[in-house]
């Protein structure tokens, strides 16, 4: 005998459709969780990775773990840059890539605001010439670098999502005030993929001055190519003219990416728990519609259907009923696409919806239907036929 007609399956999908619809919308919001928290977790891993430049050093006070806490005399690096110039690649200007830098939280209010709310930036201070070559990806997409002692910035794409204000009032023109200073923004720029894009980047000795500050926060070099970075590192953090701690650019990012991690840990924890609970959802669901139907069952195996042709039309119209509820909360998943999600000291960074995570959240709805049906078909149809026939 041939086996049960597709049609079947499809008509079954249809006799109970409040049920079908409930089911495929319960499941659709599992999946759109599963999509957007494994999202969640690979963007949030790319947007700490990316920036570190491989050709380049960090030099940190020796005790800090991070800019905000490091702290380092002018003096120290003033001998340090002297000492490593031959081994630095050339700036725009011919001179070394070296520079001196300063990371600095501040409560902002913007000009542009109407209800004047202070908000806490991020500011960067940098010699402007030397942004485009030291921060990796940096690139100007409107206005201009900011001219020394003129107390302007320049604002990364994202900062306007860290301020939680909209990008129209973070614009060319807009006005930050903390204290009694005033920064203007004339310029806004890119660095894609990178925590850069949350900062406010201004010249390195205007923030001193407006923080009257005597120290810097960290400071950051080109190495030539051929030149052992890791042999310069532990050179320079062992020198005892100098109380700092050097290591590459992509280590410390790597690092600090690790301080984080309990965000990914906990997004793919939430993201496995959701899977579970969808699979035993699913388990439920379906020991309910076979429970429903064992004399249905018992009638196909009379009418001369094996147990694998039975089984078939049922998983048949399972995975259609998830496969719905996956596209449906994939559809759902995908909306979350370039929303701002903002982690604390961190960043902002937007959601990217990817093709492996629409992937996992279709996988994740085909396999609760296969899980959900397994179980209580097995216990179906290891009851006689002409038992099920009777059953009420």
């Amino acid at each position: 005998m041939h086996g049960i007609p597709l049609r079947y399956s499809l008509r079954n999908l249809w006799r109970r459709p409040v049920r079908t619809l409930l089911t495929i919308f319960g499941l659709s919001a599992l999946v759109a969780l599963i999509v957007f928290l494994t999202s969640f977790g690979r963007s949030f891993g790319r947007a700490l990775r990316l920036p570190g430049d491989p050709q380049n050093l960090i030099v940190l006070s020796k005790k800090a773990q991070t800019f905000e806490l490091s702290a380092i005399t002018p003096n120290e690096l003033d001998s340090m840059a002297a000492a490593v110039a031959d081994r630095l690649a050339p700036g725009p200007d011919g001179k070394p890539l070296f520079a001196k830098e300063v990371f600095h939280f501040v409560r902002v209010t913007l000009s542009t605001d109407p209800e004047q709310k202070a908000r806490r930036a991020l500011l960067h201070g940098i010699a402007p010439h030397l942004a485009e070559s030291l921060l990796k990806g940096f690139k100007l997409v409107e206005g201009r670098l900011p001219v020394p002692f003129e107390n302007e910035v320049v604002a990364g794409r994202n900062a306007a999502s860290r301020l939680r204000v909209t990008d129209d009032m973070l614009r060319v023109g807009t006005v930050l005030a903390f204290g009694d200073e005033r920064f203007t923004v004339v310029g806004i720029f890119k660095a894609p993929g990178t925590l850069y894009e949350n900062w406010l980047v201004t010249d390195v000795e205007d923030l001193c001055i407006s923080l009257d500050r005597q120290d810097y926060s960290f400071a950051r070099m080109r190495v030539r190519e051929g030149v052992d970075l890791d042999a310069m590192a532990t050179e320079l953090s062992l020198d005892e003219r100098y109380q700092v701690r050097v290591l590459r650019e992509t280590v410390y990012f790597a690092d600090f990416a690790e301080g984080f991690s309990h965000f990914q840990q906990f997004a793919v924890l939430i993201a496995v728990v959701l899977g579970i609970a969808g699979i035993l959802t699913g388990m439920n669901t379906m020991h309910n519609a076979v429970a429903g139907r064992i004399r249905e069952i018992g009638t196909l195996r009379v009418l001369g259907f094996g147990k694998p042709q039975v089984y078939l039309a049922f998983l048949i119209e399972a995975q259609l009923l998830t496969g719905a509820a996956g596209l449906l909360g994939c559809l759902i998943g995908y909306l979350t696409n370039g929303l701002p999600v903002r982690v604390p000291v961190a960043a902002t960074f937007p959601i990217v919806v990817d093709g492996p995570s629409l992937l996992i959240g279709f996988g994740a709805a085909l396999l609760m239907g296969f899980c959900g049906l397994l179980f209580p078909m097995l216990r179906a149809l290891g009851m006689p036929a002409v038992e099920a026939v009777r059953a009420a």
